[in-house]
């Protein structure tokens, strides 16, 4: 798990839990991020297993995974946490159209190819709600 601190007040601090599997794209999402960055704590794992359990832990304000996350989707965390009636944001990263189908089925779910425009505006809406 890696932690990256882009404020040095973290006692306001926006808590975010990254799980992505693909170097790349974790990347991107940490870049977009770095742009927007004001008062936010990054979590961040390639494992859907860490990533599914520290979710499941709580204590985060955004969930951002990656649909194709090693050993334990994200779309399958997504679900269970709606399942026990969370509210916690969650951007589910995808390109795939079914997935972002699936995802709608899932309040307060959002699903976006990383590489559409709307990425970066997902991001600033649910990290400044």
């Amino acid at each position: 798990m890696i932690r990256v601190i882009l404020t040095q007040q973290e006692s306001t601090l926006t808590k975010i839990l990254l799980g992505c599997g693909n170097d790349n794209l974790r990347m991107l999402v940490l870049d977009e991020l770095k742009k927007i960055a004001c008062g936010i704590q990054i979590m961040s794992t390639a494992d859907g297993v860490a990533f599914h359990e520290s979710a499941l832990m709580g204590g985060y304000d955004v969930l951002i995974a990656d649909r194709e996350l090693p050993n334990f989707p994200g779309l399958c965390t997504l679900g269970i946490l709606r399942g026990m009636a969370s509210t916690t944001r969650f951007i589910l990263l995808s390109s795939d159209c079914s997935t972002r189908a699936q995802a709608r089925d899932f309040t307060n779910a959002a699903s976006l190819d990383p590489t559409d425009q709307a990425f970066t505006e997902m991001l600033r809406s649910a990290i400044t709600l």
